[in-house]
């Protein structure tokens, strides 16, 4: 089963985003946590996939892919990092590119097992 994270700033939009993942990938593991204790968590949930606020060195290192979410002028910009690559900067990421995300760590994950 994949584990993704959400740590984002803003609990409505934490909370929210982690019920359309959920949704979308009803076989994801999906949890909500607080910014402040993102990295206890990635040390106690192993997740694959965490989109969050801030993404500090466990996360860069432990996640197979992670999304870091900003708002710059208004406008909201994802950084993003699979299996340790350089990142991409993904101007307004949408639900749909989330959960493409969740797929693109479950084909790692599963690469990685063989």
């Amino acid at each position: 089963m994949i584990r993704v994270l959400v740590a984002l700033e803003l609990r409505t939009y934490r909370e929210a985003i982690a019920r359309a993942l959920q949704y979308s990938r009803p076989r994801a593991g999906v949890s909500v946590s607080d910014p402040e204790e993102l990295d206890w968590e990635m040390e106690r949930l192993e997740p694959h996939v965490v989109i969050c606020s801030q993404s500090t060195q466990p996360v860069r290192d432990g996640a197979l892919c992670w999304v870091k979410m900003l708002i710059v002028d208004h406008e909201l910009r994802a950084v993003v990092g699979v299996k340790g690559l350089a990142s991409t900067i993904v101007p307004n990421i949408d639900l749909a590119e989330l959960a493409a995300l969740i797929d693109r760590a479950e084909d790692l994950a599963t690469a990685d097992q063989h």
